[in-house]
């Protein structure tokens, strides 16, 4: 597994950064839960003894980034490549006239569509907001009191995001 980002690069005035997850299988939000994390950390929220705690099996409440602009970018067939070599013919994604077809595409369709809805609707500054306002404890807890805390959070949540987003219209 391995994550990475890229340099910060600006479109139509909005900066932003070019995130890369790589392994074999994630579970539902893994990835946004991921991404709040590491934004957690830069902002100075989550210290090193919280972070080793996430990356165990103890319950620590995450919060999830918006899924505006996250993407599947690519599958390895390596598995497959192995079974059915000889009945079929490869998957090549990597020849050029593709991955030209594939960039194309993920840009017009995926990238661009992604930074248009953050410039006109801003869910990520929302939910920064948000999370100013509201921080997480991130205290370790029973699976109980876990869910008891989330759906209060939610409620809450939800409704700064309403009022924030009617302040702003």
């Amino acid at each position: 597994m391995s994550f990475g980002a890229s340099e910060p690069f600006l479109h139509a005035g909005l900066e932003c950064v070019r995130l890369t997850v790589e392994g074999q299988s994630f579970l539902l939000h893994h990835i946004r839960k991921m991404i709040a994390m590491a934004v957690e950390v830069v902002r100075g929220v989550v210290g090193e003894a919280l972070f080793a705690a996430s990356l165990t099996e103890t319950k620590v409440d995450l919060p999830l980034v918006p899924g505006v602009g996250l993407y599947l970018n690519r599958v390895f067939f390596e598995n497959y490549r192995r079974k059915f070599a000889n009945d079929h013919d490869a998957l090549d994604f990597d020849e050029p006239a593709t991955q030209r077809s594939v960039q194309l595409f993920k840009w017009e369709h995926i990238i661009r569509p992604a930074i248009e809805i953050e410039l006109r609707e801003r869910p990520f500054f929302t939910w920064l907001q948000v999370m100013a306002k509201h921080p997480l404890s991130y205290e370790e807890m029973s699976i109980e009191r876990f869910e008891q805390k989330r759906k209060a959070l939610y409620i809450q949540r939800r409704d700064d995001k309403d009022i924030a987003l009617t302040r702003d219209a």
